[in-house]
């Protein structure tokens, strides 16, 4: 199989990774059984981010992480030192996730091309190896592998778990998965409900449990009885040679006829989308895939997609009730499945993610999924989540928008920000708005000034703290985060936050500096301030119209001559000073905004030294 086309063809993970000028550490996560598993983690070079929030792209069925970053086409190589040299790098989800600061982690199932690894068995000679099905990948792998990502990411130790029952949480990390990754982690939630506290989020692309409506063609060969029970006996590796075929596939994909008979496989496995599937690079998605499982385990699909339930491995009456103390096959109950931090994104032509299968699981999940889209697009297929030619410019959107935090996507929103208030129009949209939320004040606004504000604001926040702010403004108090009655008797011994008692404050070092325009800082709030505080030293009333962003967002004056005043009067020890608008203007304000010299640093030295 050699002098191919594309580069990508015969790279495997690492020099993939290498090759769009990213770095990767290369990882080996041991099961509890015995198998070892190879972690891929993809580093950003240019990101100075830390630290990064960790996330694990679990793959779907006869897939590897590697399916996440070969959607498009590479122009480095294995020696590429420059991240971004490939604009459509950003076309892979995997290097999506990087370029926006998240610890990336693509993981591999037992029994793919880099699941064949363990302490004991030979996957080529032993033929135990192949003894597991997606059962052993839920108690197994991804325990094991959630547990390694936060011990090496958070630096701390994950108690190993009774995992029936007490299990510490110490941190917390984001899945997205795809087709049998979801199945994966849905089972993981159901069978040890603890992990809902630590998989935050977990974002399901074309979700998998019950399979009882599949159109597929596929369904109707691996539902048969005669089929499954054929994998069940005859054990091993589902593919044999699985090498072999991938060369024959990739080598015939070059040539427009077989690439046609590729695709319509692949169409009716998944679903016909035309438009959205590379055929150019059909040879490199199938030198990649089937990455190969067990014979076991599309024998436990096939006993699903029959049963039509959501279940554990059928081993027959006899052997069922050994393993698993009764004669019928227990099922993974979803109800035990309590989280909030779940997304669904779906689709109406995906052949695997059948929408009655959907409403079955929106149905048994305990939890209110934060996120159920459907793809407004009617040809979505099952693999455009990973391979479409548009597909990860829509996750990329959906996860960094409702991911679980406000304005994720901050770097996109501050590089429209900047651009569009570079014309005149959007100047004045721009500045209303911030005269909205702040207070109007058009004579202290720098206007030719915006592009730079809002190339650099807003700069993020969590969507908890700003409900934190929402909480406060409606029950007019400052006190804690209101979680609840009952997460609040556990967090706090009271139904009812606490506040933060200001009466505890007693410090004569504090400088207070407002206005009457300020629309945030209010003054009736402000007398409240006053009351609860015990000291008072300084105190700085602005007259009239200042903002809440003037005193920050103004050109220091050239004469620096009224400073000295200022400081004079403040070092004075008087309780209040009244300034003018156009005295504070050229004083305060100079001092708010410069960072250097001696001169403008002389006021908030007294301040601070009394």
């Amino acid at each position: 199989c050699n002098n191919l086309s594309d580069g990508d063809e015969e790279r495997d993970v690492e020099q993939i990774i290498r090759s769009r000028g990213f770095q990767v550490e290369t990882h080996s996560v041991t099961t509890e059984d015995g198998y070892i598993l190879t972690v891929h983690r993809i580093i950003n070079p240019e990101s100075k981010t830390k630290p990064k929030r960790p996330v694990i792209l679990q793959h779907g069925l006869l897939g590897s992480g590697i399916d996440f970053i070969i959607n498009s086409p590479g122009i480095g190589n294995e020696t590429s030192s420059t991240v971004f040299r490939d604009k459509t790098v950003s076309k892979n989800l995997g290097f999506a996730l990087s370029i926006f600061d998240y610890d990336v982690w693509l993981a591999n199932s037992r029994g793919n091309t880099y699941g064949l690894g363990h302490l004991t068995l030979n996957p080529n000679k032993d033929k135990d190896f192949w003894n597991f099905s997606f059962d052993e990948m839920i108690e197994f792998d991804l325990p094991a592998l959630i547990k390694y990502v936060l011990n090496i990411t958070k630096n701390c130790k994950f108690m190993k778990a009774n995992y029936q029952s007490n299990l510490i949480v110490i941190a917390t990390l984001a899945y997205i998965g795809h087709s049998q990754g979801n199945m994966l982690m849905f089972g993981l939630l159901a069978s040890q409900p603890q992990y809902c506290n630590i998989i935050r989020p977990f974002i399901a692309l074309s979700p998998v449990t019950r399979m009882a409506h599949l159109k597929s063609p596929f369904a109707l060969v691996c539902s048969n009885p005669s089929f499954f029970n054929y994998l069940y006996r005859r054990g091993g590796a589902l593919i044999p040679n699985k090498r072999a075929l991938n060369c024959i596939c990739k080598k015939g994909c070059k040539f427009l006829l077989f690439r046609e008979f590729c695709s319509t496989i692949l169409f009716l496995f998944c679903g016909f989308d035309q438009e959205q599937l590379n055929k150019e690079r059909l040879p490199t998605y199938m030198s990649h895939a089937p990455a190969g499982t067990s014979a076991r385990n599309m024998a436990h699909l096939g006993q699903n997609m029959h049963s039509k339930k959501f279940q554990k491995f059928d081993y027959g009456c006899e052997k069922n009730l050994k393993k698993y103390g009764t004669d019928a096959t227990p099922v993974y109950d979803l109800k035990n499945v309590d989280s909030k931090n779940i997304a669904l994104l779906h689709s109406q032509n995906d052949f695997i993610s059948d929408p009655e299968d959907l409403n079955f699981l929106r149905k048994e999940v305990k939890g209110k999924f934060f996120l159920d889209h459907q793809v407004n697009y009617s040809n979505w297929n099952h693999i455009d989540y990973i391979w479409g030619i548009v597909g990860n410019s829509l996750l990329v959107n959906y996860l960094y928008n409702r991911g679980g935090a406000f304005l994720r996507f901050r770097n996109v929103f501050n590089e429209l920000g900047e651009k569009g208030c570079k014309l005149f129009f959007l100047k004045e949209v721009c500045s209303t708005v911030l005269f909205l939320f702040v207070g109007f004040n058009s004579p202290q606004l720098n206007q030719t000034r915006l592009p730079v504000y809002v190339a650099h604001t807003p700069s993020g926040s969590s969507s908890w703290n700003l409900a934190h702010f929402g909480q406060n403004i409606l029950e007019k108090k400052f006190r804690k985060f209101d979680y609840g009655y009952k997460k609040n008797l556990e967090k706090y011994g009271t139904v009812i936050p606490p506040v933060y008692d200001l009466k505890n404050i007693n410090s004569k070092h504090i400088a207070v500096l407002h206005s009457r325009n300020d629309w945030l800082s209010d003054r009736e709030d402000l007398n409240f301030l006053r009351k609860e505080l015990k000291g008072k030293d300084l105190e700085i009333v602005i007259s009239p119209g200042f903002s809440n962003t003037t005193s920050t967002q103004r050109a220091a004056p050239e004469d620096p001559s009224t400073i000295t005043s200022l400081e004079t009067r403040a070092a004075g020890g008087r309780d209040t000073i009244a300034y003018t608008y156009d005295e504070f203007s050229l004083s305060a304000d100079y001092i708010l905004v410069a960072q250097d010299g001696n001169k403008t640093c002389r006021l908030w030295a007294n301040c601070i030294n009394g």
